[in-house]
């Protein structure tokens, strides 16, 4: 299931209010609006449901805790909004639980059943949805953020390696096959001929010139091995080649059936897209940072003008 299906259900269960239902004690007073301890505890029953896990009488409080700032921040919004009269119509509405459906590739009866296995009703989940449309809203009419040409430029240029293609490497690799079953004066001698490719290679001979040495020898193996992508290649010969550059040469690495040489023939560190085509990606990136940013000093702001009592 999607974030925003799990997010809404998470806000059904948490933000309710609690006239009809038994209240403990109150947890917190936001102007003339009670946040119970209540509702406290029915989040924290959905967080052990997705969590399956029990919480000690200590993990509780403190869960509690991080709670309550939540819903004193939905308290506040859902104040503004009435203030303000910001209201959300039926056709909005349906627009919204449409696009939720679509996101969530379900039925709206899949929905349904979806939100009953959580505990909530379809009218709670209507019912929070219209809320945070509300909010949505409210948000657009109290700030706008603009983003400038020069702000996208600016981003692109300062992450650029975000915006690389995939990064790859063209080996040529010498690899000197061990016995089945090698004995220790085996091992050694190839581990002796690996050496001397290796010194030679070290020194700037050409690589296919120390190949043709072996060319009569069958137990050497060696040419142009490919490009790959870093993570095709396996673990010990990724490590080996990870820090080398073009036309340097890897330590001898060692298999169960051979020892090995790579040389780097080419490193390409991948092609950058172009601006063109990636702008309208950065300007979403820069639109939520900033709208974050400018949520939290609205929140507490609203937050300062409010009269907050925590109880708890």
């Amino acid at each position: 299931m999607k974030n925003i299906l799990i997010f809404l259900v998470l806000l059904v269960c948490g933000t309710g209010t609690a006239g009809a239902e038994i209240v403990n004690t109150v947890a917190a007073v936001i102007n003339d609006e009670v946040i119970t301890t209540y509702q406290l505890d029915r989040m924290l029953s959905v967080r052990r449901d997705m969590t399956q896990r029990e919480f000690s009488p200590e993990q509780r409080m403190s869960l509690r805790r991080e709670i309550l700032p939540e819903l004193i921040e939905e308290s506040l919004i859902e104040q503004r909004a009435k203030k303000l009269d910001i209201r959300v119509g039926e056709a909005e509405l349906e627009a919204a639980v449409q696009d939720v459906l679509k996101q969530n590739n379900l039925s709206r009866e899949r929905l349904k059943e979806a939100l009953a296995a959580q505990g909530v009703s379809m009218e709670d989940y209507l019912d929070t949805l219209r809320k945070q449309i509300q909010r949505f809203k409210l948000l657009a009419r109290d700030f706008k953020v603009e983003i400038s040409t020069n702000d996208i430029r600016d981003y692109f240029r300062e992450h650029i390696d975000d915006y690389r293609g995939e990064a790859s490497v063209t080996l040529n690799r010498l690899s000197f096959a061990l016995p089945q079953i090698p004995r220790p004066e085996q091992i050694e001698a190839v581990r002796k001929k690996a050496e001397e490719a290796l010194t030679r290679l070290r020194k700037g001979e050409d690589f296919n010139v120390v190949l043709l040495t072996y060319a009569a020898d069958a137990d050497v193996d060696g040419g142009e091995m490919g490009t790959f992508a870093h993570e095709e290649l396996s673990s010990s010969f990724e490590e080996a080649v990870r820090e080398l550059g073009e036309g340097e040469t890897s330590r001898i690495i060692e298999t169960p059936t051979a020892l090995h040489i790579l040389v780097v023939a080419e490193r390409d560190l991948g092609k950058i897209r172009q601006y063109d085509d990636v702008k309208g990606e950065i300007a979403r990136i820069l639109r939520e940072e900033r709208s974050e940013t400018y949520f939290r000093k609205w929140i507490e702001d609203l937050k300062k003008e409010a009269y907050v009592d925590i109880r708890i």
